[in-house]
């Protein structure tokens, strides 16, 4: 063999490399479809926490603008009086899974119309 030069690759290696590929590539199809099993059912669940910050953060931003205008339970309470309390506009405040939010009055938790999106 001249200096340089690789080697070529025996039948055997070639095979047993074959056969490696195979054996990875049924190993991963279980993996394969376990994820793609749990990819709705992880959307839900990321959508669902996302929504309950959103409403933790309405929440907060109710009663500190109660604390303020010394407003008590069961009076109502406007969206737009919220934006100064708020992170962000009321308008950017979005259920990522299409729903609504609504305020409710001082001493109840805001309320989404999407399904299992509660505050407790």
């Amino acid at each position: 063999m001249s200096e340089g030069t690789q080697p070529i690759p025996s039948g055997r290696s070639i095979r047993l490399l074959a056969w490696m590929g195979w054996v990875f590539f049924i190993l991963t199809l279980p993996l394969l479809a376990f994820s793609f099993y749990n990819y709705p059912k992880a959307r839900t669940v990321i959508n669902r926490d996302a929504c309950v910050a959103n409403l933790k953060q309405i929440d907060i931003a109710k009663e500190a603008w109660a604390l303020e205008h010394k407003k008590r339970a069961g009076e109502s309470c406007e969206p737009e009086s919220l934006k100064p309390h708020l992170q962000m506009a009321w308008e950017q405040i979005q259920c990522p899974s299409g729903g609504r939010y609504t305020v409710e009055a001082i001493g109840k938790h805001p309320e989404c119309t999407a399904t299992s999106h509660r505050l407790e």
